[in-house]
């Protein structure tokens, strides 16, 4: 049995047994969009996370059946963060440190105490004004914003260099509709497919395969304003230009830029999208 499969028989074990991930309606059949139709809204879906976590993998299959409802309209962010995700120096299975910078900063930004958490479009709770929500009201959540139109169009060209490991990456931002507040571009590297030790309830999975998970930035922890200090106009394709020398264990072939516009009182994310590295 290999390890992909072994990992899709933990994934569906985990489902099928536990109660608190399932998935609950409204669904919805048209997901937002632009009154053109050009355009579709997709939505940014972080989930806050640590390989010593042992509810983690359940909210891991939450992440993925949802992926699975939305498909290319749900961009999927893994970010290792806070003390479920420090290296376990007495086990050996559990000593990567698959932390970021920017993970890090967001976690104690956003005021992440208990794991899985995580945030839709980074948008606080109506009633308590948290921004980190479990796992079963993500998929009510991501439900409501979906049903938004699009106000934002991203475009991203991604050069990689197989020889010296370096990408290049073209962002283009366009907005759809007049925007009075600035906006910021956070341009991140995430990498599915990596194999590592994960707690699952009292045990360790030794050959678990992550998913989605942050990488890095490419334009720092709170990225860049996308109109350099201009006020928003529609219409226009404003572009950013970012390069990164890929570290080692960084598979190209199994890696994403995820580029998205935030409004940079609020953080609310207006816009998402995502390309693979290697087309």
């Amino acid at each position: 049995m290999n390890k992909i499969t072994a990992f899709l028989i933990v994934v569906f074990g985990l489902f099928l047994f536990s109660t608190c991930d399932i998935i609950e309606a409204p669904y919805i059949e048209n997901h937002g969009g632009s009154d053109t139709g050009q355009f579709v809204k997709k939505v940014l879906l972080e989930d806050y996370t640590g390989h010593n976590c042992p509810n983690c993998p359940a909210a891991a299959v939450t992440a993925a059946q949802l992926k699975g409802i939305y498909g290319d309209q749900l961009v999927v962010m893994a970010v290792h963060a806070g003390y479920f995700a420090a290296p376990v120096e007495d086990d050996t299975l559990l000593l990567d440190d698959f932390r970021t910078p920017a993970g890090n900063a967001w976690n104690d930004f956003f005021h992440f105490q208990f794991y899985p958490s995580g945030m839709i479009d980074r948008i606080p709770d109506e009633s308590s004004g948290v921004y980190p929500l479990p796992p079963g009201a993500w998929g009510a959540t991501v439900s409501t914003e979906l049903e938004k139109n699009a106000e934002a169009k991203i475009t991203i060209h991604n050069d990689f260099n197989n020889s010296t490991r370096q990408l290049t990456t073209n962002i283009f931002t366009e907005f759809l509709s007049p925007q009075a507040d600035p906006y910021h571009l956070i341009v991140c590297i995430t990498q599915d497919s990596i194999i590592g030790g994960q707690k699952n309830s009292t045990t360790v999975i030794a050959d678990y395969v992550f998913m989605d998970m942050l990488r890095g930035n490419m334009n720092g922890e709170w990225g860049e304003d996308v109109t350099d200090g201009q006020p928003v106009e529609t219409n226009i394709k404003y572009e950013k230009t970012y390069s990164i020398i890929f570290k080692s264990g960084w598979i190209a072939k199994n890696c994403h830029v995820v580029a998205f516009v935030y409004n940079t009182e609020t953080k609310s994310v207006l816009q998402v999208e995502e390309k693979e590295v290697i087309e």
